[in-house]
């Protein structure tokens, strides 16, 4: 029966640790690299949704419903204390 040196023993343990630190490395490089690519993806989805917006109401819109409102509003000619 072989029973290993310290010297052989020593050899597989630094052996072993760097196969698992390599391998570990390697996960955390792909890691990475995935939250990279998510975070351009959302860039890029982020400038799309800009550019590729139509606004809700037209400019035209939004000054009638702006003018409607102010034309709810009393007025000083209405009398003392805004009545009608």
């Amino acid at each position: 029966m072989h029973f290993p040196s310290k010297e052989e023993k020593d050899k597989w343990i630094e052996d072993y640790v760097e196969r698992a630190t390599a391998g570990a490395r390697k996960r955390v490089e792909d890691a990475e690299a995935a939250v990279q690519q998510e975070l351009e993806d959302m860039k890029h989805a982020e400038i799309a949704e800009l550019t590729n917006r139509v606004p809700k109401k037209s400019f035209e819109e939004m000054m009638v419903a702006i003018g409607d409102s102010l034309c709810d509003l009393p007025s000083f000619d209405d009398g003392e204390n805004g009545e009608h």
